[in-house]
């Protein structure tokens, strides 16, 4: 028998999560991850517990880097979560980025060239990481300088480190 994620583990969840990115009833997501994809429950959840608003992009703009561009910037989004290839669509696009929007990358690994080229797009930009088995995300990292700097070993941004009451094991070195 498989564990499962109960009610009681999300809702912790999304209050952790609520208090550890200062999400408040004057933030606003805008959503483009399809409600099959873990992150949009937080997404969905985070305002509503939050008395904040959710903006829901559909189909055609999660899939379209000029449409989804306009909608953005029309928008008075605070925070957006989108996997690597949706924040590099939206750079193709000719995005500039919104000064005031937080940048969620999840999904998979966020290398260190996208994420210069997020950094100046936003207030903050996050890498946040989770096997849908822990529930949502495990690890978080505010992404900044000293991350991007060539000569490490990685072409890729560190997954973080835990998020308040969670436990990781990083089992070798790999």
């Amino acid at each position: 028998m498989h564990p499962s994620i109960t009610h009681s583990q999300i809702s912790k969840h999304v209050l952790s999560m609520k208090d550890y990115l200062k999400f408040d009833e004057s933030q606003t997501i805008f959503t483009v991850i399809s409600s099959s994809f873990d992150p949009s429950v937080q997404d969905f959840f985070m305002p509503l517990f939050s008395g904040a608003k959710i903006i829901l992009g559909d189909q055609n703009t999660a899939k379209d880097g000029w449409l989804l561009r306009k909608k953005l910037n029309e928008s008075d989004a605070t925070m957006m979560v989108a996997t690597p290839p949706t924040w590099r669509m939206l750079l193709m696009s000719g995005w500039k980025g919104k000064s005031d929007l937080t940048l969620i990358s999840t999904g998979e690994a966020l290398s260190k060239k996208l994420a210069g080229e997020l950094m100046d797009c936003g207030k903050e930009l996050w890498n946040f990481y989770g096997p849908t088995e822990t529930v949502i995300y495990a690890t978080a990292k505010k992404v900044d300088e000293l991350d991007l700097k060539e000569g490490s070993l990685s072409h890729w941004v560190s997954i973080g480190a835990a998020l308040p009451e969670t436990s990781i094991y990083i089992l070798d070195k790999k």
